[in-house]
């Protein structure tokens, strides 16, 4: 009886075991995916950023007030941004 007793508790601080495991894990990939979120919106973010300063640097060539080379490097960096 105290053996059959034993092996319950034991089976029943496994099962415990587990889904304390399961819950943490849960947890973590959640919180992994809300980073994973935030971080893709900062890149949709800082690409609509370098989209609109190459558009006003695009302007800016065509009125005469830089040069091609200014115009380049906005390229680059909405390349690299990309």
């Amino acid at each position: 009886m105290n053996a059959s007793r034993a092996d319950e508790q034991q089976s029943e601080a496994l099962f415990r075991s587990v889904q304390l495991s399961l819950q943490a894990d849960v947890a973590q990939n959640y919180f992994q995916l809300r980073e994973l979120d935030t971080d893709q919106d900062l890149y949709r973010r800082t690409v609509t950023l370098r989209e609109d300063a190459l558009k006003l640097v695009e302007r800016c060539f065509k009125e005469g007030d830089i040069g091609e080379l200014d115009v380049s490097r906005a390229r680059n960096e909405l390349a690299n941004t990309r």
